[in-house]
């Protein structure tokens, strides 16, 4: 989109959150598709419908606040392998350390930043725990 129409201040932050939102989307309907034609295992279907679920309350701050995309959709895909591998927790340093980059690249505020890996950790979080009691009542 800015190709089209030329990077300006004035170029609402929220139209290309919307963009990447649009790509995401596509990829994972794309992946759900393939998912039910080969038969993958459950967790990435758990995954794309984490994903989401965090997908759309982003898209409605985004439109009124600048919270940090980048941040929360790098803490929403190290929350679901936590969930699946305590191992795993140490990647959380990957978005505790863009909570701090954002801010300090001029992207973001301290306070969109810790909001992005908030919104993207409990969303995911609760999101596949939801998934996960729904599957095991069979609903």
């Amino acid at each position: 989109m800015m190709q089209i129409v030329g990077q300006s201040s004035s170029y609402p932050q929220y139209l290309l959150d919307y963009s990447n939102l649009a790509g995401l989307m596509l990829g994972l309907a794309l992946s759900i598709a393939l998912w039910k034609k080969f038969k993958f295992g459950t967790e990435f279907l758990d995954a794309a419908l984490g994903l989401l679920v965090v997908s759309l309350p982003f898209a409605v701050i985004s439109y009124f606040w600048n919270i940090s995309g980048h941040v929360t959709f790098t803490a929403a895909p190290v929350t679901y392998l936590v969930l699946l591998d305590r191992r795993l927790l140490l990647l959380y340093a990957i978005p505790v350390v863009m909570v701090f980059n954002r801010p300090y690249v001029g992207a973001h505020t301290p306070l969109q930043a810790i909001s992005g890996f908030i919104l993207g950790t409990v969303l995911m979080f609760y999101s596949i725990k939801i998934i996960r009691e729904r599957r095991k009542t069979g609903q």
